[in-house]
């Protein structure tokens, strides 16, 4: 039987001390400190805790439940249908496109993955204080392209000058899709905030509907890889939408970075 794996950084300055929990494969119930703890759940449907503390909280592949706690985290859920709830404090909740390869657009017969899209959608909730919704959208590609642009250090480069580069093909490098992310309580009069980012990508359309029946306006908006029309691989690919509960936005609030070149073996850097 896997434990989860628990080491603890203590520092000579009062009761400061940080935690590092790292999960098994299976469905666990982990829970940091009173520090600043880092906790990743792996594989599994986990639920993380991160009570008190500036804690950053990693969810890993499965359904995941993130609770940040106290304190200004940081949480990401990885691949699955996650929930995420950063509770108190200014977080930053960070969702990632997991959903896999999308279907091409100029070729619907080139998908590289066949049993891809995958389910991945997300529930995220600031709670309370200026919280920072990050929205980040993924390069892939075929095996050989990726092996082509890797370095001594095992490093892939996904700029312009390696696997974004790649447009010979419709197959051979694309944007994976981000799945349907559903944001509960986006409040910008308490200082919350929007980020997209993802190379080539655009808000295509925002669609104003009442998704739950409550009576409120949600924003459904809309993405798509735009890379110009030129034959680009999988250029037009629709990336995922992201549904904004109880807010009323028009796509000219939308500001999406897309000179960025996140991949999905690093996604937390962007090459270039």
């Amino acid at each position: 039987m896997k434990c989860p794996i628990s080491i603890k950084i203590h520092i000579n300055h009062g009761e400061l001390y940080m935690t590092r929990i790292i999960g098994t494969d299976g469905a666990e119930k982990l829970r940091g400190t009173d520090g600043g703890d880092r906790i990743m759940g792996q594989d599994g449907n986990d639920r993380l805790f991160g009570q008190d503390g500036v804690d950053r909280l990693m969810g890993g592949d499965g359904n995941d439940r993130l609770f940040g706690g106290d304190g200004n985290d940081v949480l990401e859920g990885g691949a699955g249908r996650d929930r995420l709830d950063g509770g108190e404090g200014d977080d930053r909740l960070m969702a990632f496109s997991w959903g896999g390869e999308p279907t091409p657009q100029q070729d619907a017969n080139a998908r590289v993955n066949q049993d891809e899209p995958l389910n991945d959608n997300d529930v995220l909730i600031g709670g309370e204080g200026a919280d920072t919704f990050i929205f980040r959208w993924l390069i892939d590609a075929k095996d050989d392209i990726l092996e082509k642009h890797r370095d001594a250090s095992g490093n892939v480069d996904y700029s312009m000058n390696g696997v974004a580069g790649e447009n010979g093909n419709v197959h051979d490098h694309w944007v994976e899709t981000i799945g349907t992310k559903r944001l509960l309580d986006y409040d910008p009069d308490e200082g919350d905030r929007l980020v997209f980012q993802g190379h080539t990508v655009e808000a295509k359309a925002v669609v104003h509907r009442d998704v739950n029946g409550d009576g409120a306006i949600d924003s459904i908006i809309r993405f798509v890889s735009n890379q110009g029309g030129n034959g680009g691989a999988h250029d037009g690919d629709r990336v995922g939408k992201v549904i904004v509960m109880g807010n009323e936005l028009q796509l000219s609030d939308i500001k999406v970075n897309a000179g960025v070149f996140f991949g999905v073996e690093d996604p937390f850097s962007a090459a270039g």
